[in-house]
């Protein structure tokens, strides 16, 4: 934590000498081997935010080092990639030097709730980045992409201790998403269960009897807040919503790591689709790491015929990994600066929470990402 604050304060004294450049004009899109009066600008800019060499020249050709810069550009902020200046890209060169200044000051405000360094060996998801790391002695020895709680879901921030994993795990579907999910897709495709492998029991105790389901019974309890009486559980299989290893780290929040059995949601720019839970777009490189935790037995023949086996298997970690869930919407990777936007508007609340920022009441920003809606039809950016 102590090299995320000196970063951080870096990045302060760096943008409050950052230049008020005028706002790029929109117009034709700018590819390699074009000439603008916007491109000088544009050279300079990059060259501030680290992306184009300063060695080289601000001339007007848009030449090979510009497109080197500008598919850096774009990949920081999560855009499209490609070489290409087009008016999504002008947008974002056209933040003002005061929205940097604010979210780099509410990143330090933050920093006030942890401590001045973690523990040795840690797991952290850092949630509008969408990514996961596992750090030893401060460096990052693994990483992957991730896929976070929708804006309706969000995942939730906190710390909790990592002590089992579990192979070809069976899903228990909580009752809130039986509500929410379940009900109204048995009401689109009677069939839902059997076709996703889907069990019905009485109830939550281990030798409850597995039953059929009464639909009218069970569509009953959509609207309120009664216990439902059936435990729906999702069995192992290659369709499984939990993929085929999930890490338990237990919290009151009832939400892990795990695979998935959509691995297309990684491909998105916004990946907010779960329920809360964090996706791992790479859980078997992940769970190799945390093997050492798990005594000998588990080598790489073993881990294979436990996935042959279709069996749920536990397998306890004899070292707990300790686990941080944060959300940090600004890094300093190397000489370039990641933004990254803010999902659950964590952010706006502090700001609007700050002497000389306090407004009277909170307003949702009207062009809030949401998945949930149908995507208007003209195409909304959301700068950071």
């Amino acid at each position: 934590m102590k090299r995320r604050y000196r970063d951080l304060i870096a990045l302060l004294h760096k943008y409050r000498k950052m230049p008020h450049f005028p706002k790029l004009y929109e117009g034709r899109a700018l590819k390699i081997g074009r000439s603008d009066d916007r491109i000088p600008q544009i050279k300079r800019m990059l060259k501030f935010f680290g992306d184009y060499p300063k060695r080289f020249d601000d001339d007007s050709s848009f030449d090979k080092p510009l497109a080197l810069a500008v598919r850096s550009f774009r990949e920081r902020f999560k855009l499209p990639p490609g070489e290409i200046i087009d008016n999504q890209m002008i947008q974002y060169l056209n933040t003002p030097k005061e929205e940097y200044l604010k979210k780099i000051l509410v990143n330090l405000d933050k920093m006030k709730l942890y401590p001045h360094r973690f523990e040795s060996e840690y797991v952290e998801v850092n949630v509008p980045e969408y990514k996961m790391r596992f750090y030893r002695n401060d460096q990052a020895i693994f990483s992957s992409d991730v896929v976070v709680g929708r804006i309706d879901r969000p995942t939730p921030i906190f710390d909790s201790k990592m002590t089992y994993m579990v192979l070809n795990p069976t899903w228990t579907i909580p009752d809130n998403l039986v509500r929410r999910d379940l009900i109204p897709m048995l009401k689109k495709n009677p069939d839902y269960l059997s076709q996703h492998n889907i069990h019905v029991y009485t109830s939550y105790k281990p030798n409850a009897p597995e039953v059929e389901l009464d639909f009218e019974k069970l569509f009953s309890y959509e609207h309120d807040n009664r216990p439902i009486p059936y435990r729906f559980v999702q069995f192992p299989s290659e369709t499984n919503a939990l993929g085929r290893v999930k890490f338990m780290f237990p919290n009151k929040y009832s939400v892990y790591l795990h695979d998935t059995d959509n691995k297309k949601l990684f491909g998105y720019r916004y990946r907010v689709f779960s329920s809360g839970c964090m996706r791992v777009q790479k859980p078997f490189g992940f769970m190799e790491m945390l093997l050492r935790y798990a005594g000998p037995g588990y080598n790489p023949q073993k881990i294979q015929e436990i996935l042959a086996s279709n069996r749920p298997t536990t397998i306890r970690l004899k070292k707990a990994v300790p686990v941080h869930i944060v959300y940090f919407t600004v890094r300093r990777d190397g000489k370039k600066d990641d933004f990254f936007y803010d999902i659950y508007l964590h952010d706006k609340i502090i700001w609007e929470s700050t002497p000389g920022h306090m407004k009277p009441s909170f307003t949702v920003p009207k062009d809030r990402l949401n998945p949930l809606r149908k995507p208007p039809k003209r195409k909304r950016t959301f700068p950071f």
